[in-house]
Order: structure tokens, then C-alpha cells, then sequence
């Protein structure tokens, strides 16, 4: 059964490459998402660096169809960006983690094997407490293929002159 992802900020700017991590998966990123990263781009750390690889990559992924549609990598995984969401009564609508939450709400009424993935310890109890599957993202267990990626580190050979 293939499984679909909701994919929280906290994933995405913890480790960029986590973008091409679910092959033969569904990966859904929230509107929400996309509006966090816009705020974090500017930074001039690791975090920035993420925000930027991941709006980069997405920007560039256009190319190959809609977001609406999906867009499939080469391993197999497909990449949809939605703004759907339930409104969980009791939450606070205009909180992000709150539209988030309620995109894997959305998504796990209308699919089987729903996973919202998230580092925030909180964004897992209150998924929990309303019956959507959540697990933490441990970079150690993804199943990325970086043999051409960049890594962000060049090594360059100086000899005197």
C-alpha cells in the first residue's frame, strides 16, 4: 500500500535533502509550508540554506508539470503542494501548526496510510489526539540518493606560486 506524507516545516529546514526522501511515496506540502519557508530564506545559516535549496528545488520542479497534479521524481515519488485543510474544532484556525495538522486531517479522511511527518514533539501529540498517524523525520533513516547533489562544501588545491 503506497503511503502518503504530510510534510511538516520542521522536516524540511532540519534536513533539506528530506525533500527527495519517500520513493514510491506521496509527499503532500502544505501551503502553510511554503509560507513558513519564505520566512526562514533570508537567514544566513543552515536553516536559511535549507529554506532556499527546498524553494530552489520546488521552483525548478515546475518545469516537469503542476503541483495540483503532482509532479513525479525519478525515484518514483510525486510531490503535490495543497492548500486543503479541515479546521480541527478546539485549535486555533490561524495558527500554522493548526492548518498543517488539519491538511493531514483532510488527506487521512480521503486516503489510507496518511503519515504526517514532523520534528515538533507537540504537532505529534495533537496529531495523535485526533487519530492521524504521525511519526518523527530521523534524517539517519532516509532513503536519499545524493551521488550528484551538492553538498555545499568545495575543495580547492592551492600551490604556491
Amino acid at each position: 500500500m503506497q503511503k502518503t506524507f504530510v510534510i511538516d516545516t520542521s522536516v524540511l529546514l532540519y534536513h533539506e535533502d528530506s525533500i527527495h526522501a519517500f520513493p514510491d511515496c506521496n509527499v503532500i506540502i502544505p501551503m502553510t509550508v511554503l509560507e513558513e519557508l519564505d520566512n526562514f530564506k533570508t537567514r544566513k545559516d543552515s536553516v536559511g540554506n535549507a529554506a532556499r535549496y527546498v524553494n530552489r528545488f520546488l521552483d525548478d520542479l515546475r518545469n516537469k508539470g503542476s503541483f495540483l497534479k503532482g509532479i513525479e521524481l525519478n525515484n518514483g515519488e510525486k510531490i503535490f503542494v495543497s492548500s486543503k485543510y479541515e479546521k480541527i474544532e478546539g485549535l486555533e484556525e490561524n495558527k500554522n501548526d493548526n492548518k498543517i495538522l488539519g491538511t493531514a486531517l483532510f488527506y487521512s479522511k480521503k486516503y489510507e496510510n496518511v503519515i504526517m511527518l514532523t520534528r515538533d514533539i507537540s504537532l505529534r501529540i495533537k496529531a495523535d489526539s485526533i487519530g492521524i498517524n504521525s511519526e518523527n523525520y530521523i534524517k539517519e533513516k532516509a532513503r536519499t540518493n545524493l551521488k550528484n547533489a551538492f553538498t555545499g562544501v568545495s575543495v580547492i588545491e592551492i600551490t604556491d606560486i
